[in-house]
């Protein structure tokens, strides 16, 4: 680096910014005393930190195309900064470092009700979900949601979770409701 001041006499605690250099050759920049205090290259610290060192997996879901010019290499684990990427279903979404470190389904699409539940696709209401999808909402959503049955063509409502583990709630209900009776009826005979 070539720096205009002499190590030997500045104090640890000087807020200049210097230009330092590792063993291994990386250059960077940065304040004296932040530098005294950390005694690390950025570089080098980022394969331990690094986004592929931790899900090298990810390295074939990068979307080359669409983010330019930036190196995956040098992602930092839980940078909060946005990148396009490509599921192996090929599903496009984006997300931040940080994000893909939380979750354990990346892709939104891939975790929705209508890509895990197809059958489900034709009892969602064309009309009362508003501009939604089967494929906007996580199997696992809390949200209530507009269906038709399709065994009575009933419109109903229900959490998207519990609708995703039954089959047909209507046609459930009314079973219920019909045993239920049956039980009763038998009582008063």
């Amino acid at each position: 680096p070539h720096n205009k001041l002499d190590p030997n006499n500045i104090p640890p605690s000087y807020t200049c910014i210097a230009e330092w250099q590792c063993s291994h050759g990386h250059t960077w920049s940065r304040r004296i005393n932040q530098q005294v205090g950390n005694n690390t290259c950025p570089i080098c610290e980022q394969g331990e930190k690094g986004l592929i060192t931790a899900l090298p997996e990810l390295i074939h879901e990068w979307n080359y195309e669409k983010n330019g010019d930036v190196d995956i290499m040098t992602l930092s684990a839980y940078s909060n900064k946005k990148f396009y990427w490509i599921c192996p279903n090929g599903h496009e979404y984006i997300k931040s470092p940080a994000e893909l470190m939380r979750r354990k389904v990346r892709c939104g699409q891939c975790n929705s009700l209508g890509f895990l539940y197809p059958d489900i696709i034709p009892e969602w209401h064309p009309t009362k979900n508003g501009n939604k999808t089967p494929y906007d909402y996580a199997a696992t959503s809390q949200v209530i949601a507009w269906f038709i049955c399709s065994c009575c063509g009933e419109e109903y409502t229900a959490r998207i979770a519990d609708r995703a583990k039954r089959k047909s709630i209507v046609a459930e209900t009314r079973q219920a409701v019909m045993a239920a009776q049956t039980i009763a009826d038998e009582d008063y005979a």
